[in-house]
């Protein structure tokens, strides 16, 4: 049985495939995952101290960093993921087989409504040999009944 971490190593985000030419050049491979490009820009970011010391949310953009996140002076460290999405291919989509159709139920018969038994009557009756009710009287029904 494989275990989670070998089982994730090939799908999703960790999947390796082709990268475009600049990001082949900043990272050295022609393949790489988002997760390791992710962590190799932001290696380089921190070994170059390319973070602004005042707003460590922006980063400055050397000349080699440029080419990979958009030719842009600099960036919001926000932005890095978003820049380095552009240089994976999308994958094409595939169209999803239609799914089978609902057979309709049979429609389900309306219940009768309850009433609270502190309004219900009851009914006294006299049936007489012939079968014939004969009703005497109604009372509301008690609560303890």
């Amino acid at each position: 049985m494989a275990t989670k971490a070998a089982s994730a190593l090939g799908n999703g985000l960790n999947r390796t495939i082709q990268v475009s030419p600049a990001l082949q050049r900043f990272l050295g491979v022609g393949e790489c995952s988002r997760p390791e490009s992710m962590k190799r820009v932001w290696d380089y970011i921190k070994d170059h101290k390319l973070q602004n010391p005042q707003n460590k949310k922006e980063v400055f953009c050397d000349e080699t960093l440029k080419p990979v996140l958009g030719g842009k002076d600099k960036v919001g460290f926000l932005e890095i993921a978003k820049l380095l999405s552009e240089h994976f291919p999308k994958a094409p989509k595939v169209p999803k087989t239609p799914k089978a159709p609902k057979i309709p139920k049979e429609p389900k018969l309306p219940k009768e409504p309850k009433s609270p038994k502190s309004l219900t009557t009851r009914t006294v009756a006299a049936v007489p040999d012939n079968g014939v009710r004969i009703f005497l009287f109604t009372r509301p029904r008690s609560p303890w009944e």
